[in-house]
């Protein structure tokens, strides 16, 4: 604790003795040869206010506590003000708190009168998709609770002209400044890349891909296609349910009996044909 926070205790300690614990008023004693006389107060007793002007180790928040006078004078406005200078303090002063602080006799409190502006860091871009990338394909229950196969929606249908993704762009920062008047840098937002594939044509300002053609979208690393052809590697199955496309449909296993295939184009199936519908 520095010399002034010493001081700070002692003060109180005489302070709160003498307001709080005593119950005649502060300064007035009584005697049976005078009646009511002024307490003898040495010289040395009589204290003018002191206050401290704080500073946090951020330097974003600047403090003043003051000991009140004992006899002696309050300190000025001008005086803090003048030791905020002198503490090298130039920004974010509140001087009305200040005032308050001086006019009200905020006593023994430490009290905020100047506060920095904090960075505001930037927002990295992102890619918005108009389109389910990631399908979570399960079964749905009918009313009599049995599991329905055949309807999973494996298919991604887009259609030629649908917005299939929107690059958001990323937000600068803004710098904060300390007390001191030190400018504190922000980072600024990172930007993220979506290239266009096949039959994917891009906006004007580079930040919305459409569809050219009916198909499957595709997403390959940070590019983005869509394909006429959908692929089924598989059997068409319980794996896969029904199969419905706007576009060719390609499948190297088998179309299990029971289920169907609609196509606006070609079917093709590698392997025997069970007991199925194709359209």
């Amino acid at each position: 604790m520095n010399d002034f926070g010493d001081k700070k205790m002692r003060r109180l300690m005489e302070w709160t003795k003498e307001n709080v614990m005593q119950e005649k008023p502060l300064g007035v004693i009584e005697n049976e040869e005078k009646g009511s006389i002024d307490e003898d107060m040495d010289k040395e007793d009589i204290r003018d206010a002191e206050f401290e002007v704080e500073i946090s180790k951020d330097l974003m928040k600047a403090f003043l506590f003051v000991i009140p006078p004992k006899g002696g004078k309050m300190m000025t406005y001008g005086e803090v003000v003048e030791s905020i200078k002198e503490k090298g303090i130039t920004f974010g002063v509140d001087y009305g708190q200040i005032n308050q602080i001086i006019e009200n006799e905020i006593f023994f409190k430490k009290v905020e009168i100047a506060k920095g502006i904090n960075p505001v860091h930037g927002k990295d871009g992102e890619i918005k998709l108009y389109f389910d990338i990631k399908k979570n394909i399960r079964p749905k229950f009918t009313e009599d609770d049995k599991a329905d196969f055949f309807n999973l929606d494996y298919v991604n249908n887009v259609k030629k002209g649908q917005l299939l993704a929107e690059i958001i762009p990323p937000t600068e920062g803004k710098p904060g400044k300390t007390i001191t008047g030190k400018t504190l840098l922000a980072k600024h937002g990172k930007k993220v890349k979506l290239t266009a594939g096949k039959n994917i044509k891009i906006s004007e300002d580079g930040l919305k891909l459409y569809s050219e053609i009916d198909g499957q979208p595709q997403l390959q690393g940070t590019k983005l296609s869509v394909v006429p052809v959908l692929e089924i590697k598989g059997d068409v199955g319980p794996a896969t349910g029904n199969i419905d496309f706007v576009g060719s449909v390609l499948i190297r296993g088998r179309i299990k009996s029971g289920f169907r295939v609609v196509a606006k184009g070609d079917v093709q199936v590698e392997r025997t044909l069970e007991d199925a519908e194709i359209k």
